[in-house]
C-alpha cells in the first residue's frame, strides 16, 4: 500500500478517481503554466480556473528541472532550446518534461550509471511522482527497457493514462505517493522526533579509566611530529587510468579524458567553460591518432592552462604546479627547479610543458597511454610537509601565494634547546666512539635473554649489511665500474684479478649497445672460467647455490626450487644458467641493464643461515 501525499480522503483505496486533485496545503506545492497572455481568442473556452497555478513561467520552468533533475543544473546543462518553446507557447509542460527527460543530462544521471530496475524507480518517482507498484508494472518496464530502451520507457510513462489524469498537458509532476518505509525514514531522521511522546535517549558517557589515561596536554613538536609522519591512505586508493580500450569504446575515452582534466587542471571540466578549445584533442585522441602523452601536452600547452596557472603566478609557483599536474610530485630540490626556470625563461610555458612530458622520468612512469597521478615518490626529508601541503590545498581554495614557492618549513623552536636534546646529544656521543667496533661483531637483541627457542650464536644475530650499490648501463655512458661489478659479482674476483679473466670483445660490444648486461652475464656465467671456479670443484648442491648467489643475489629460497633446477642441471648446466637468467624474478630486479646485486630478500627461517654464512658482505 502506498501512502498519498494529501488529503487520505483522495488516496487510492478511498477516492481513486482523484487522480486530477491537487494535495492543498497537505501535501507538496504543485507547479502549473498559466494561459500566457495572448493565447486566448475569442474561440477559447471561457471560465479556465487557475486557482493553484504559477504566473511566473521562470518559476515554472525551475519547478520542473528541480522534479525531474532532483537538483538545480548548471547553466550549460540547461535545455534553452525547449525553454524557449515553453515560453512561447508552442509546447505543452507535458512536452517540456519529456524533453527534460530524454536530455542528455538526465541519461547520465538516472541511466548509464545504474542497473535497469534501479533506473526504472528512479525515472518512475521523477516523472510519475510515485514508487512502482507490484511486479507486473515492474515487468512491463523491465520488458519496454530491453526491447525499446531508454527513450522508449520516457514516452511510455509520459503518454500513459495516469500521467494524463494526474498531471494533465500543463502541470508539472510532484510526489503523490510514498512508501511506508519512506515515510518512516523520513520521520525518523536526526531531529524530527518529538521529545514529549518519545523516551529520553541516554547521554553516552566517558568511562572513567579513559578519563584516567587521558594525556591532559602534549607538546608542540610531539604535535607536530605527529601530524607530520607517514603517509595518508590515498597511497593505496590511486586509481590509473590508461587507454587500452578499442576505437569503438568511446565510453571508456570519455572517462580517461575527464580524468586527463581532473589532473591538470585540478576540477572536472564542463564542455561550456572550454568553449570546444579541446574537441580537436579530443576527437583526435577517440581516433587514436595522438597518444595520451600528446593529449596531456596539448591541454597543458592550451589558452586555459595559460590563464588558470601561468599568467597570475611567478615562475617559481608555476614549476611546482606543473611538476603536480605532470609528474605526479613535488620539486625534487633546488637545481630542479633552476633547470626549469631557465626553461620558463628562455623558451616559455610550451618549452616547460615538452621538457616535463618529454622526460625520461615521464616515460619511464606514465609511458604514452596512461593519465598522469600522484605517485608518492620517495623524496628527501624536507619535501614531505610541502608536498602534503602542495597536495592537501587545491589552487582554486585561496588566493595565497608564497614567493619564493617551494619554501622551506622552518621549526618554530630551536631543537638543541628543548629539554631531551642534551641527553640525547650525550648518548649519541657515547655510542659513536665505538662505532667500528659495534660495526663489526655481532649484536645480540634483547630477546635473546628471553626466549628458548633462540640460542647464541650466528642463528641469532642481526647483521649489519652494506647497502647494495646497483649499477646500470646506459647508452653513450662509461661502462668502467659497471664491467668492474659484473666481474666481481659473477666470477667473485677482486679488481686487480680482473686483466686475467677480461673478455675484451665482449666488452667492446658492451660499451658499442650491440649485447646487454645481460647478455654480458650469461657469457660469463656459460665461459669455462666460470665453470672451473665453481661447477667443476664443487658437488651440485654447492654449485646451484654459486648459480642463485651469481645470477639473482639469493640463496635459493625452497627445496621444491632447489629440485627444479636440479632437474635442469641434469640436461646441462646452459639450461640451468638460461633459466635463471630469462626468469621473471630476473626481469623484474635487474631488467637488461643493471648488474646483478645481493639482494638479500625475505627468506624462509631455514635458509636464513646459510644465505648470511654465503654472504661476502655481512659484517
Amino acid at each position: 500500500i502506498l501512502i498519498h501525499q494529501g488529503p487520505g480522503i483522495n488516496n487510492q483505496n478511498s477516492n481513486p478517481k482523484a487522480r486530477g486533485e491537487f494535495p492543498g496545503s497537505l501535501g507538496p506545492k504543485v507547479f502549473r503554466l498559466d494561459q500566457l497572455p495572448g493565447t486566448r481568442g475569442k474561440k477559447a473556452p471561457q471560465g479556465v480556473s487557475v486557482k493553484y497555478s504559477e504566473s511566473s513561467t521562470q518559476a515554472v520552468i525551475k519547478g520542473a528541472y528541480l522534479q525531474v533533475f532532483g537538483r538545480e543544473v548548471y547553466e550549460g546543462q540547461r535545455q534553452k532550446y525547449a525553454e524557449i518553446k515553453l515560453e512561447n507557447g508552442e509546447i505543452s509542460i507535458r512536452e517540456f518534461i519529456r524533453a527534460l527527460a530524454k536530455s542528455e543530462v538526465f541519461r547520465k544521471m538516472y541511466w548509464t550509471s545504474l542497473y535497469v530496475m534501479k533506473s526504472v524507480e528512479y525515472i518512475h518517482r521523477r516523472l510519475l511522482g510515485r514508487p512502482t507498484y507490484g511486479r507486473q508494472e515492474t515487468n512491463k518496464y523491465f520488458d519496454i527497457c530491453a526491447k525499446k530502451g531508454f527513450y522508449a520507457l520516457v514516452d511510455s510513462i509520459i503518454d500513459s493514462l495516469e500521467y494524463s489524469e494526474a498531471f494533465g498537458e500543463d502541470t508539472v509532476p510532484y510526489e503523490r505517493y510514498l512508501t511506508p518505509g519512506g515515510v518512516s525514514q523520513r520521520s525518523l531522521r536526526v531531529g524530527s522526533i518529538r521529545e514529549d511522546i518519545t523516551s529520553r535517549i541516554p547521554k553516552a558517557e566517558t568511562p572513567r579509566f579513559i578519563e584516567l589515561g587521558a594525556v591532559e596536554q602534549r607538546s608542540e613538536p610531539d604535535v607536530q611530529s605527529r601530524v607530520n609522519q607517514g603517509v595518508n591512505k590515498q597511497r593505496i586508493q590511486t586509481k590509473v587510468f590508461k587507454l587500452t580500450a578499442q576505437i569503438g569504446d568511446k565510453v571508456a575515452v570519455k572517462t580517461l579524458i575527464r580524468a586527463a582534466y581532473r589532473q591538470v587542471f585540478e576540477r572536472d571540466i564542463e564542455p561550456y567553460i572550454v568553449k570546444n578549445e579541446f574537441t580537436v584533442l579530443e576527437s583526435r585522441l577517440s581516433n587514436r591518432e595522438i597518444t595520451v602523452k600528446e593529449f596531456i601536452e596539448g591541454i597543458g600547452c592550451s589558452k586555459l592552462y595559460i590563464k588558470e596557472f601561468y599568467t597570475p603566478y611567478p615562475n617559481t609557483k608555476v614549476i611546482e604546479l606543473g611538476t603536480k599536474h605532470f609528474l605526479g610530485r613535488a620539486p625534487q630540490d633546488q637545481a630542479e627547479i633552476r633547470k626549469y626556470n631557465q626553461i620558463l625563461a628562455s623558451g616559455g610555458l610550451r618549452a616547460f610543458v615538452s621538457a616535463m612530458v618529454s622526460s625520461m622520468e615521464y616515460l619511464q612512469v606514465f609511458g604514452e597511454d596512461v593519465v598522469p597521478y600522484r605517485r608518492f615518490p620517495t623524496l628527501p626529508a624536507a619535501n614531505f610537509p610541502n608536498t602534503e601541503r602542495l597536495y592537501n590545498q587545491l589552487t582554486k581554495q585561496n588566493d595565497d601565494l608564497v614567493v619564493p614557492s617551494f619554501d622551506t618549513i622552518k621549526p618554530r623552536m630551536d631543537a638543541a634547546k628543548m629539554p631531551m636534546t642534551g641527553k640525547a646529544i650525550a648518548s649519541l656521543t657515547s655510542r659513536y666512539a665505538d662505532n667500528e667496533a659495534l660495526a663489526r661483531r655481532e649484536v645480540e637483541p634483547e630477546y635473546a635473554e628471553l626466549s628458548r627457542t633462540v640460542s647464541s650464536g650466528i642463528e641469532g644475530g642481526i647483521y649489519r649489511r652494506r647497502s647494495a650499490r646497483i649499477y646500470r648501463v646506459t647508452p653513450g655512458a662509461d661502462i668502467t665500474e659497471a664491467k668492474t661489478a659484473i666481474y666481481c659479482q659473477v666470477l667473485e674476483i677482486t679488481p686487480e684479478q680482473i686483466p686475467a679473466y677480461s673478455q675484451p670483445e665482449k666488452e667492446r660490444q658492451l660499451q658499442q649497445g650491440e649485447i646487454s648486461v645481460r647478455e654480458f652475464v650469461r657469457f660469463l656465467a656459460s665461459s669455462s672460467q666460470y665453470a672451473e671456479r665453481f661447477l667443476s670443484s664443487y658437488p651440485r648442491s654447492k654449485a646451484l647455490e654459486f648459480l642463485f648467489r651469481h645470477l639473482l643475489g639469493r640463496a635459493p629460497a625452497t627445496v621444491a626450487e632447489i629440485q627444479q633446477y636440479n632437474q635442469l642441471l641434469d640436461q646441462g648446466v646452459s639450461s640451468a644458467i638460461n633459466a635463471l637468467i630469462d626468469s621473471s624474478e630476473y626481469a623484474q630486479y635487474f631488467g637488461e641493464d643493471v648488474v646483478p646485486y645481493h639482494r638479500f630478500p625475505s627468506l624462509p627461517a631455514g635458509n636464513y643461515l646459510g644465505s648470511v654464512k654465503a654472504a661476502p658482505d655481512a659484517l
